[in-house]
């Protein structure tokens, strides 16, 4: 069984990853959330839930005003 699907023109189309809370704030506390990025087979996917918890945990240092880009998708 594959873990791809196809999309309508034959190509592979990334596996949907749905993301815990606990699974982005280790990767922001360890600062590689880009690792996520580079995983490109795959599109991470969190509910609006889990990127509030995520956003209420993580407190920016005061040398960054915001969050790092998220390669992650809101489940909408």
């Amino acid at each position: 069984m594959s873990t791809h699907t196809e999309d309508d023109m034959g190509m592979d189309a990334p596996t949907d990853v749905i993301t815990d809370t606990s699974t982005l704030i280790n990767f922001l506390r360890i600062g590689r959330v880009d690792l996520l990025a580079g995983l490109t087979s795959y599109r991470f996917v969190v509910t609006d839930h889990v990127r509030a918890e995520v956003t209420s945990y993580y407190r920016p240092s005061s040398r960054t005003s915001s969050l790092p880009s998220w390669p992650v998708t809101s489940s909408r």
